[in-house]
């Protein structure tokens, strides 16, 4: 019986079979083990299933690729070619130099091709199929490439910043009048107040200690006044805004005139109101250049000297058979004609005992507006009075009207109050105010409060409850205006003197 022998082509040639099946079940095995880890690195979800197959399939068939690649380089590094053989006689092996990672020699047996193309593949599968940490490191990195590539991209792009809302901005009516100089007396103490709080503060306080006997003010007060200079100098000048205050307080014929430098940076433009034709009507809405608004010098009163701050309507003087309407609609109407009714918010009436604090005003209304859209609407503002809870036999303000048309519970008292510029409209409609609802109504402010509140039964209300005091009412003799407007500078001053 013939014995076959095994010829090195026969071994070779059993060898590449069993790699090649040993390449097949590790193949199987790999993607079994890649959908095993896809799975767990996304959670097991049953909702990502198909997505997690898809990306097993596209790096199973990477995989194969590489191993078909390596098989082949094995295969020429593993059989030699014609003449480049060498035999070993005492046994049928080939030895190969190798310079791939599986060794310096290695021989040609199917036992050691497949033991080498077994351990080239798991190497190779270590740096292939990363285990569960490797693939939280490696979507770490992926997200902060991500973030890192957005911030290069916004650091591109250039940063707008967000607007600004423009501060409050008010104008506020002092009503005045020239029947006797006492009254022009307080329009200078005023104009040397409160309305020069913010600019030229120690000439003003000088003027007011070197003029102490025309207002019959006590040397004490006015030595009080002027060493307060000073203090609120060095205060205001630490404020960051410090260049602008000055702008804060302006004439109102100035703005309308142009002849302020920054006039954006006014907050409360300001007029003394009083009425200059001695024969003319109380109540002036339906103006026109037969009658205009504005007293013509022609018309003026003798006692009448004109002040640059002051506007001298075509009205015979009155306190409430129609001066306050009449402001309201001069006002308006000024607006109207500039297109600047959306930049300026609050039209004032307050009297010329009333004492204003121009810090802590600025902040009320900054305050209670700073939450509201603009334009601000259906703004009615001041200290309430709830005619239905008073006195009606003491308090002329709490009587009833005659045909009970009243449709809200309270108004604001006269001495000051305001209402947004589109409120400040309707109660000087000449259609909604007449004379006989003057006549009806004789308190100014109890009308006003009337008209507003037919107008809207939803009214903004601002309240002045006195919690947050920005003035006093009514101050009467010029000597008690200067000691409380004292009282209030230096309550401000021990205020920020204890925020710092």
């Amino acid at each position: 019986m013939r014995m076959r022998t095994r010829t090195p082509q026969k071994n070779i040639f059993l060898g590449l079979v069993v790699s090649l099946l040993l390449v097949s079940f590790l193949n199987h095995q790999r993607e079994m083990d890649r959908f095993y880890i896809t799975v767990l690195n996304n959670g097991n979800s049953n909702n990502n299933k198909s997505n997690n197959m898809s990306d097993c399939d596209q790096m199973l068939l990477k995989q194969l690729q590489i191993y078909k690649e390596r098989i082949k380089r094995l295969e020429s590094q593993a059989i030699p070619a014609p003449g480049n053989n060498k035999e070993d006689k005492n046994s049928n092996t080939l030895t190969s130099k190798s310079s791939n990672g599986l060794g310096s020699d290695v021989s040609a047996t199917p036992k050691n091709i497949a033991t080498a193309v077994s351990s080239s593949l798991e190497t190779e599968d270590k740096t292939l199929l990363p285990t569960q940490n490797q693939a939280q490191k490696q979507d770490s990195i992926r997200t902060q490439s991500t973030q890192y590539a957005k911030e290069q991209q916004d650091n591109k792009l250039p940063k707008l910043k967000q607007p600004q809302a423009r501060p409050v901005r008010s104008i506020i009516g002092i009503m005045s009048h020239d029947e006797s100089p006492m009254e022009k007396e307080r329009r200078q103490l005023i104009r040397d107040t409160y309305l020069s709080f913010y600019s030229a503060i120690k000439l003003r306080y000088h003027q007011i200690a070197s003029s102490s006997n025309n207002y019959q003010m006590k040397t004490d007060l006015a030595k009080k006044l002027a060493n307060q200079t000073a203090t609120v100098h060095r205060i205001l000048q630490k404020q960051e805004n410090e260049t602008e205050l000055e702008h804060f307080i302006c004439s109102l014929n100035d703005l309308l005139q142009g002849k302020l430098e920054n006039p954006d940076l006014c907050r409360l433009a300001y007029a003394f109101v009083i009425a200059a034709n001695p024969n003319g009507t109380t109540l002036l809405l339906n103006f026109n250049d037969t009658h205009p608004m504005i007293a013509p010098l022609a018309v003026d009163d003798p006692k009448i000297t004109r002040e640059s701050d002051a506007v001298y309507l075509n009205i015979k003087n009155n306190g409430n058979q129609g001066k306050t309407p009449t402001w309201f609609r001069y006002v308006t109407s000024v607006l109207n004609e500039r297109s600047w009714t959306k930049d300026w918010d609050y039209i004032f009436k307050t009297d010329a005992d009333n004492l204003f604090f121009p810090p802590k005003l600025l902040s009320f209304l900054e305050r209670h507006s700073s939450k509201q859209p603009r334009p601000f609407r259906n703004v009615y503002g001041g200290g309430r009075i709830n005619f239905r809870r008073c006195d009606k036999k003491h308090d002329p303000h709490c009587r009833l009207p005659p045909d009970d048309s009243w449709r809200g519970k309270f108004y604001m008292q006269g001495g000051s109050y305001f209402l947004s510029t589109d409120l400040a409209a309707v109660v000087s409609d000449p259609s909604k105010v007449t004379m006989h609802n003057i006549t009806m109504f004789p308190d100014e402010d109890m009308l006003t409060g009337l008209l507003a509140n037919a107008h809207s039964d939803k009214l903004d209300f601002i309240i002045d409850d006195g919690k947050y005091p920005f003035h006093v009412h009514p101050v009467k003799r010029h000597t008690v205006f200067v000691d409380k407007w004292i009282t209030l500078v230096q309550k401000w001053l021990d205020e920020e003197d204890n925020a710092r």
